[in-house]
Order: structure tokens, then sequence, then C-alpha cells
């Protein structure tokens, strides 16, 4: 996965879900952060996707900030600055 945020509130995320059937999909639209800063979301083009803000990484969460339950470790819920 790949998101591209620019400096207006515009973003394209790119993804590859992976298995028998390969599937590309890409979205763009509109994001902000949550008043504290702490969490970006993604408008509804990209499911309302949301992302704690790490140092150099985002993570993703539900919509309500929390991990939930996870059957991998974090890492794999990570996107890292590149």
């Amino acid at each position: 996965t790949s998101l591209t945020l620019d400096g207006a509130g515009n973003y394209t995320i790119q993804s590859t879900k992976l298995g028998k059937k390969p599937e590309d999909h890409t979205a763009s639209g509109l994001y902000r952060y949550t008043t504290d800063k702490k969490h970006l979301q993604l408008d509804n083009n990209a499911s309302n996707l949301t992302f704690m803000v790490g140092d150099n990484f985002l993570e993703v969460r539900l919509p309500d900030g929390s991990k939930g339950e996870r059957k991998l470790p974090d890492d794999n819920y990570r996107l890292k600055r590149q």
C-alpha cells in the first residue's frame, strides 16, 4: 500500500490485494487530521480509513482510533515514510 498526501488536504492511496486473484485498487480524495493531530482520516472514497500518526509511519486504526483485535503483528498495519 502506498499513500501520498499533499499539503492541500488531498490524498491518493494505491494498494494491491494479494491472493489467488491479485487486485489493484486506487482511490483519491480529501484527508483531515483529528483535532488532537494524533489521527489522519481519509474520506469515504477510501472507506473512511483512519491512521494513527507515529514517528515516520502511519498505522491503520478503527474509526474510533483503537487498534481493535488483530491477527498479525502491528508492523503489518503500518505504512512507513519514504
